[in-house]
């Protein structure tokens, strides 16, 4: 699955990398369940850092995954199942709708299928939603840490970055009112180690309201 998303994970790190959003700290974040309406009838103005920080402070928020369905829409992305790998990513999207990984294996399935209308609107939701998790820097430092979600947006950071999640060993350092996921991986490319920060706030109050087990 990961090698049929690569294309679309380095398309992603070209934006991210030069991803800039203007948030204000003291801007109340808007009204989830509307800024996603207007998401899914295709306003293509949304900003996705604040439905990110909406999600985040709303009682929709779930750090949990579709364990079952996620391996299912994978594996079928495998066989180049196309049509099950929509009928999956559907269901994935209607609990949650910001998940990366659905988004970019609907993209992928529309486009083989050719709907490019589909393939197309998929392709930008994820690349938003990448773009807003590197809003607040590049996860290289504490200060720059990447704002996550939940553990698969740490994974989809990974991916984008072409870095080995399987191989990272981590831990947890709290700082004042912050926590942090510290990771270090080794890049394959210049085999030297890097070390990436995530900030914990939101993933820790999604995990307080989460009622499935994170994979």
């Amino acid at each position: 699955m990961r090698n049929l998303l690569r294309c679309f994970g380095m398309s992603v790190l070209v934006l991210a990398s030069g991803f800039q959003v203007a948030f204000p700290q003291n801007q109340v974040p808007g009204n989830y369940q509307a800024l996603l309406t207007r998401l899914k009838q295709g306003d293509r103005t949304v900003d996705f850092v604040e439905i990110r920080r909406a999600y985040a402070e709303s009682p929709e928020c779930n750090a949990g995954s579709d364990v079952l369905e996620r391996k299912a829409m994978f594996n079928a992305l495998d066989r180049r199942d196309f049509a099950q790998v929509l009928e999956h990513s559907r269901k994935i999207l209607e609990k949650h709708y910001l998940n990366i990984d659905a988004h970019q294996a609907a993209s992928v399935a529309n486009r083989e299928l050719h709907i490019q209308a589909a393939a197309d609107f998929h392709h930008f939701v994820a690349q938003g939603l990448i773009g807003a998790i590197f809003h607040s820097g590049h996860c290289m430092s504490r200060e720059t840490a990447c704002e996550v979600l939940s553990v698969h947006e740490m994974e989809t950071v990974f991916q984008v970055l072409g870095l080995n999640w399987d191989s990272a060993s981590d831990s947890r350092v709290d700082s004042g009112t912050h926590s942090y996921e510290v990771l270090d991986v080794v890049n394959p490319n210049t085999k030297k180690k890097i070390t990436l920060y995530f900030n914990n706030d939101w993933l820790d109050v999604c995990m307080k309201r989460s009622t499935n087990i994170l994979d």
